[in-house]
């Protein structure tokens, strides 16, 4: 059925802008503190958030207005229906290879690339390259993570598609995976980017968690 097409297919069809827009607006933010003046806890995360929310305001309304497109298409014309049917019939056949590669190429891969040719990503070839690589290996374990995640949530509450069950799939989803799971995960591996890949630079920062945040849109 149609919502249970829409369901499943969030991570699998809008994944794609989700995960490019995401990528590229996505980051770890450190407030600079200036030398002699003393800044509260409550200012600096307040002045993160703000940081943040309009670093990703861009990215999230990119994938907000592409997504409603994508679902008003899905329900509107026939064609588009079929196509996206028969993407979802690939991605069953798939199993997790499916979310792995696409994620990972439409998150990943491509998004990184475009970044590199907009001048956005810095440093030497070497380290251009190694941001290309990694930011492909993190999107492709969220493929990993999204596909065994919501099969799972199809064990706990079934494949329907009648109000309660989709509410309560939206509330695991949400309030569960993103904030428990979904948040933390990235800025690990964010945070590991952005201090040049050194362990010792991103415990450090792990150890005193109020010196940066996370606003994924």
């Amino acid at each position: 059925s149609r919502l249970q097409f829409a369901w499943k297919g969030r991570h699998r069809i809008c994944g794609t802008v989700v995960g490019m827009a995401e990528c590229a607006g996505a980051d770890a933010v450190v407030v600079e503190e200036k030398p002699g003046v003393a800044t509260s806890a409550s200012y600096r995360v307040t002045t993160l958030v703000k940081k943040t929310a309009l670093q990703n305001l861009g990215p999230g309304c990119i994938t907000v207005f592409i997504g409603g497109v994508l679902v008003t298409l899905y329900n509107t014309v026939g064609a588009v229906e079929d196509a996206f049917e028969a993407v979802s019939d690939v991605s069953d056949d798939m199993g997790v290879w499916y979310g792995v590669t696409s994620m990972a190429l439409c998150g990943g891969t491509i998004p990184a690339l475009a970044l590199w040719a907009r001048g956005i990503l810095k440093g030497t070839l070497r380290r251009k390259v190694t941001d290309v690589i990694y930011l492909t290996t993190l999107w492709g374990s969220i493929g990993v993570l999204v596909h065994y995640f919501y099969g799972l949530q199809e064990e706990v509450f079934g494949s329907g598609t009648d109000f309660l069950t989709i509410v309560q799939k939206v509330i695991v989803d949400q309030f569960i995976l993103n904030p428990f799971i979904a948040q933390p995960y990235f800025f690990c591996w964010l945070r590991f980017r952005d201090v040049n890949y050194d362990w010792a630079a991103l415990c450090e920062t792990l150890r005193h968690p109020m010196n940066c945040a996370i606003v994924i849109a």
